[in-house]
């Protein structure tokens, strides 16, 4: 049985990179490691020791610029084992400050985070989600309830124009009734006086008749005595 080459399985295996989001997680490493060192820095050289006559501190300036290389240095190697979403950083994406992009500008500094300002976002969430479901809700809700209040205002008005209708018969009723007649006096007599007047005009209408047929007679003759 063959004995496996260790130089050959160390070449072999690869180490798993560092998986990062962004390149902002590099630049945000950076970014405290710098932060880091000017503490240091601060702690070694105090700004109060610095000469009072404006002058640079050469010495200070001369540490600050090794301790710069060397992060950059830390974080170019460092860079090698990292990776942004599978993608290499030595490739196309860049970071600021570590390929010349940003230099001079001014580093990128993170606030730290917030616990409180973290709270108030949790619980604006859980207040959005409320008032999700209650627009949720109302969505479902409103239209059954605008029609159950337009049915119920229809019987209202339904209910009001009967009874406003009744009242207005009931009022027309009570009119009429103030003026009915009475019964007549001399009931009998004018009853008399009617069939007395309806008797001659019959009379009258046979008497009209044969009083015609006589002046039609009495015409005939005149007529045969004039052709004579």
């Amino acid at each position: 049985m063959a004995t496996p080459d260790p130089q050959a399985r160390l070449t072999t295996s690869e180490f798993r990179k560092i998986e990062l989001q962004s390149p902002a997680d590099m630049q945000h490493l950076l970014s405290v490691a710098r932060r880091a060192a000017r503490d240091k820095i601060d702690a070694a050289f105090p700004p109060s020791a610095a000469p009072k006559d404006g002058e640079d501190d050469g010495v200070r300036r001369r540490v600050e610029e090794l301790v710069e290389g060397y992060i950059l240095d830390t974080f170019r190697g460092v860079r090698e084992g990292a990776s942004v979403n599978g993608v290499d950083l030595t490739g196309e994406l860049s970071v600021r400050g570590l390929d010349g992009v940003g230099e001079g500008v001014g580093e990128v500094e993170y606030e730290s985070l917030d616990t409180k300002l973290k709270e108030r976002i949790a619980t604006l969430e859980k207040q959005k989600e409320t008032l999700t479901e209650k627009v949720a809700d109302l969505r479902r809700q409103v239209p059954q309830q605008a029609a159950e209040g337009f049915i119920e205002r229809w019987k209202k008005e339904d209910e009001a124009f009967e009874a406003d209708m009744q009242r207005r018969d009931e009022a027309v009723e009570s009119t009429t009734g103030a003026f009915k007649v009475g019964d007549l006096k001399r009931l009998d007599e004018v009853q008399a006086t009617w069939e007395t007047g309806t008797t001659g005009l019959v009379e009258l209408k046979t008497d009209l008749t044969e009083t015609v047929a006589k002046m039609e007679r009495a015409r005939g003759v005149v007529e045969e005595f004039e052709k004579r």
